[in-house]
């Protein structure tokens, strides 16, 4: 777990604990993946800092294994249909890159 500044965080890190604007209003929960598009939104409300999940290369790798397994668990009843099938190789894809 580490505590960064919102300029220090980077699309991609997962939240390791709920993080609430400085008035104490709730904005994203625990595990939630921040986007680049979330960080603007943060930095426009007042938040400073994130406590993100380790960025090292084990916890990384486990997570994006984990990811793929829910993906695979999720499309398993589907893999005779070409749509869902596509659908699950370009959420596999996009999870790839979000952990490069």
């Amino acid at each position: 777990m580490n505590t960064l500044t919102l300029q220090e965080a980077r699309a991609g890190d997962v939240l390791a604990a709920d993080l609430t604007t400085p008035e104490g209003v709730f904005v994203l929960g625990k595990g939630a993946s921040l986007s680049a598009s979330a960080l603007a939104r943060l930095q426009k409300m007042g938040v400073t800092s994130v406590t993100v999940r380790s960025r090292s290369e084990e916890d990384s790798e486990a997570a994006m294994n984990a990811e793929l397994a829910r993906l695979a668990a999720r499309f398993a009843d589907c893999e005779t249909d070409p749509v869902p099938a596509e659908i699950r190789r370009v959420a596999e894809d996009h999870v790839r890159l979000r952990f490069k």
